[in-house]
């Protein structure tokens, strides 16, 4: 496999690396990544980002990756990057790594939420060297000159509860910051038949990236308790009104039963709140989320399905049960920042990590012009003096 090779790591490899694992031991890291970069870029350039990883131990890591997550919008929305671009994402990280390792470029064809790069051993495939201590590498990525377009939710009524929801970026660790929103995407965009990201017909509900906004209330869902909560959504739905959100507990049934109850009842979207696992992190892990897969009929969904977090979703339902309004808007938008994000994981179960929590970073970066405002006679950035 290589740079311009887009998918998951071979079973093999996979196989091979727990195999070694039992014949090393079991390892404690507790391993950790940031990034670095400028807090806002001009469109039509390239801006340098640093990633950091580390290991404070007590324990070296023998089977470490670094996913890097960049939003679908830049260098361009998946389906319409191109090999040039591609290739000097890919271009500008050659030996940047303190530790010599290699860095691999992935189309997002999960989710088809964005790109994605991973720093392996510098033979890859394979874990990264250096994980007994730190390391860093740089990466460019270009800013394209039209202002990019990025797939989000917002919280605008009521007041107090406005909050942006960006999509997380790595399907390991789905929290990074708390201080900011995440949503969990739909998966299958690549199945059924495999086409990776040029068609997102078999996506499990659209990407928000690719619809014109739209703002509607939220309901929480009743299916007549059917399975016990009637907020499953895993039965028809009762009195619901078409052109609301859809706001349902994850549990008993898939997602994609959730949200075909939903369509059929006419809600514009899906929104599944996550009832706290979050694959090996736990069954109470509030603040996570985890795509959802929409299995063979995927593409059946035609809104857009998502999933918050447990403490996210369930403020939101206590202020629907208390009798008040929830209005959401969902779709591309440009007045946002846009987000990387790094995540630093073992492959290797007999890998404890202390501290998974500190595993994740992510980056908010502003685009946009940078002017001298001369147009407009403000001369509080430059001089208007005559040279």
């Amino acid at each position: 496999m290589n740079g311009r090779q887009y998918g998951p790591h071979s079973p093999l490899v996979a196989v091979a690396m727990i195999m070694a694992a039992v014949l090393v031991g079991a390892s404690e890291p507790d391993l950790s990544s940031w990034i670095d970069g400028p807090s806002q870029v001009p469109l039509g350039a390239d801006a340098r980002f640093t990633v950091h990883y580390a290991n404070a131990g007590p324990g070296d890591s023998h089977y470490g990756y670094v996913n890097i997550g960049i939003s679908a919008g830049l260098p361009a929305p998946p389906g319409q990057i191109t090999a040039e671009q591609m290739d000097a994402l890919l271009q500008s990280t050659v030996g940047t790594d303190s530790n010599g390792n290699r860095v691999m470029l992935y189309l997002d064809q999960q989710s088809c939420e964005g790109v994605r790069l991973q720093l392996q051993g510098p033979d890859p495939p394979g874990p990264i060297r250096g994980l007994g201590g730190s390391g860093s590498f740089t990466f460019d990525l270009p800013i394209p000159m039209d202002p990019p377009t990025f797939g989000a939710m917002v919280v605008v009524h009521p007041p107090e509860l406005a909050r942006v929801y960006l999509p997380a970026l790595t399907l390991h660790q789905m929290y990074f910051d708390q201080g900011v929103g995440r949503y969990g995407p739909g998966l299958n965009c690549s199945s059924f038949p495999y086409t990776g990201c040029t068609s997102l017909d078999d996506c499990f509900g659209p990407r928000l990236w690719t619809m014109e906004p739209f703002t509607a209330e939220l309901e929480l869902v009743d299916d007549r308790g059917a399975f016990g909560d009637p907020t499953l959504g895993c039965d028809a739905l009762a009195e619901f009104t078409a052109g609301r959100i859809a706001l349902i507990r994850r549990g008993v049934c898939t997602p994609f039963t959730k949200a075909r109850h939903a369509q059929e009842a006419g809600a514009a979207a899906v929104i599944v709140v996550n009832d706290g696992r979050c694959a090996d992190l736990g069954p109470d892990c509030v603040d996570c989320v985890t795509p959802m897969n929409g299995g063979t009929s995927a593409g059946t969904i035609d809104i857009p399905v998502i999933m918050l977090s447990n403490r996210d979703g369930e403020t939101l339902i206590a202020e629907l049960m208390q009798g008040r309004n929830v209005t959401v808007s969902m779709g591309a938008m440009t007045d946002l920042p846009f987000e990387i994000g790094s995540f630093i994981f073992s492959s290797d179960p007999g890998e404890v990590d202390h501290n998974p929590a500190n595993n994740g970073h992510s980056l908010r970066v502003l685009t946009g012009t940078f002017t001298d405002d001369f147009e407009t006679g403000d001369c509080s950035r430059w001089s208007c003096a005559e040279p």
